[in-house]
């Protein structure tokens, strides 16, 4: 619940530089790289079985229009994974490249919700978090497969603007589909990014224009 009201007090903020805002463009393209956190989602106690880690996250846009973009994004954390068995939770943590592909719409110049799918390539070792007994291959996590899938749900905020480069705020649920029954391999993700524009369509008009 506290998340929930630091976000909402991060976008509500952002009223006050409207002026600033990004504007969306047919041929626009932008990169936002920052550091993440990740929390996977646990709904039972104990609390402290689903803490944060951190991260790196890089995402690229390609506008269509005004109203909405293509999205590929790259990232690389530790996740966790979780399975509750009768005889008590089992979690392990991995290093996985997250990678997306989908489309992100604009509601205003400042505010965009976006859907991806995504593919989870878990890496390096696994390391056992925590069991109440022994580990078997039966109670394994999807941390030991070698990809999985599922759905990315965004929604990013324009914190501050400059001429070519803007803070950008990107908080995100990742839905897992493929993962194990009893299993739990959601995840929130918050993203704190620097968006930069690599190629201005403005820009490329006036060139244009002062060529003829």
């Amino acid at each position: 619940m506290n998340l929930i009201k630091n976000f909402s007090f991060l976008f509500v903020i952002l009223f006050s530089s409207l002026a600033y805002t990004y504007s969306p463009s047919k041929g626009q393209i932008t990169a936002t790289f920052g550091p993440c956190l990740v929390q996977p989602y646990w709904p039972y106690p104990p609390g402290d079985l689903a803490p944060w880690s951190g991260g790196v996250s890089l995402i690229v846009n390609g506008d269509l229009n005004a109203q909405g973009s293509l999205e590929i994004g790259l990232a690389n954390y530790h996740k966790l994974y979780l399975i509750n068995l009768d005889d008590g939770p089992i979690s392990e943590k991995t290093e996985v490249l997250h990678i997306t592909m989908g489309y992100r719409h604009w509601l205003a110049n400042f505010i965009s919700v976006s859907a991806s799918l995504y593919t989870d390539y878990p890496h390096g070792e696994v390391q056992l978090q925590h069991a109440q007994s022994n580990p078997t291959a039966s109670t394994e996590t999807s941390a030991h497969r070698n990809v999985n899938y599922g759905i990315d749900l965004s929604a990013q905020a324009e914190l501050t603007r400059w001429s070519t480069s803007s803070l950008i705020l990107d908080a995100r649920y990742s839905r897992a589909l493929t993962k194990k029954a009893n299993e739990f391999a959601d995840n929130y993700n918050m993203m704190i990014g620097l968006k930069y524009i690599i190629q201005d369509t403005t820009k490329v008009s006036q060139n244009r224009q002062e060529a003829l």
